[in-house]
């Protein structure tokens, strides 16, 4: 009998010691088609394929490390029934997490941080009946959103002209009314404007800049793990990532930007709205961050004087 048992230890151990040594950690960078999806009731859902031939998908892990959860998935070569080497994974996020990260080397996927929730911005709030706040999304361009009673209002619209400061023009600008005014509805405790022909436009303040910001809650892009020393983050929409944000400041920006032609914007970021200036655009973009989403914005909006 001891004998038999000294057969299969020395039979097992060295397959186990060998499915040791060669199991590893996958990185996000060698993963592919890397998808991470926020789902209803503070849920994550992340999937890919990786990309080490022959290895398949041998445990998924998560380690909790203060208000930080790490996902490690170990691969081996060692192939079993049913295995395969992509995963697909639904997470329940923990109340007190604030970051989720992938792999040894903790590439964040997941932030629960948003100028919403640390107050950096105010969604729904009351605007008095005769307020009037100005939108310029260029120097050629104002519309004027007029508050009436009960959540109505009107947006007018108009083209600037630039002349001599005079008793008829003290500002040194002539406003024409280009377009037909527009009637609008606000919901004060959503923030959205709504329009006969636009339903997507919410409204938020800002207390640190003392003004208004208006965004499109319909274009959005997702966060997507992008690999690089410098990469502050990067972002993607349907399944194609279109911008990358550096720490020092520059952004690659898929609309204007390839392979080819590396010119990079230029960004800055105040509350979680993004200020993104092209060299090839006479305007700057905007944008504003919401933790793992980012929505296309109109501009700062303020209350005419």
């Amino acid at each position: 009998m001891k004998k038999i048992y000294l057969i299969l230890l020395t039979a097992v151990f060295p397959f186990s010691l060998a499915a040791c040594i060669f199991t590893k950690t996958l990185e996000f960078n060698t993963v592919q088609n890397f998808k991470i999806i926020e789902q209803p009731d503070d849920k994550l859902k992340i999937s890919g394929l990786c990309s080490w031939s022959s290895y398949v998908v041998k445990n998924i892990k998560k380690h909790k490390e203060n208000d930080t959860l790490s996902i490690i998935i170990e691969i081996t070569p060692f192939h079993k029934r049913d295995t395969s080497g992509s995963f697909d994974s639904i997470l329940k996020i923990p109340d007190d997490i604030t970051s989720i990260t992938f792999g040894k080397r903790r590439r964040e996927i997941w932030n629960r941080a948003s100028p919403f929730h640390t107050g950096k911005l105010k969604i729904g709030m009351e605007i008095p009946s005769g307020t009037v706040l100005i939108m310029n999304e260029s120097q050629f361009t104002e519309q004027r959103f007029e508050f009436k009673t009960d959540g109505k209002g009107t947006i007018r619209y108009y083209t600037i002209e630039y002349c001599k400061k005079s008793d008829e023009f003290p500002d040194g600008s002539i406003y024409s009314e280009f377009r037909e005014p527009e009637n609008f509805i606000y919901i004060p405790e959503t923030g959205r404007i709504f329009t006969v022909n636009d339903s997507n436009r919410i409204l938020v303040y800002v207390p640190s800049a003392d003004k208004y910001f208006l965004y499109d809650d319909l274009k959005v892009y997702f966060r997507t793990p992008v690999y690089g020393r410098k990469v502050v983050s990067g972002w993607e929409m349907n399944n194609k990532t279109m911008f990358i944000f550096f720490n020092d400041g520059t952004c690659f920006d898929k609309n204007f930007s390839d392979e080819e032609n590396k010119t990079l914007s230029t960004y800055t970021e105040d509350s979680g709205i993004i200020r993104l200036e092209f060299p090839l655009l006479p305007f700057p973009q905007y944008f504003l961050q919401d933790g793992n989403r980012l929505f296309s914005g109109f501009s700062y909006l303020y209350i005419k004087k």
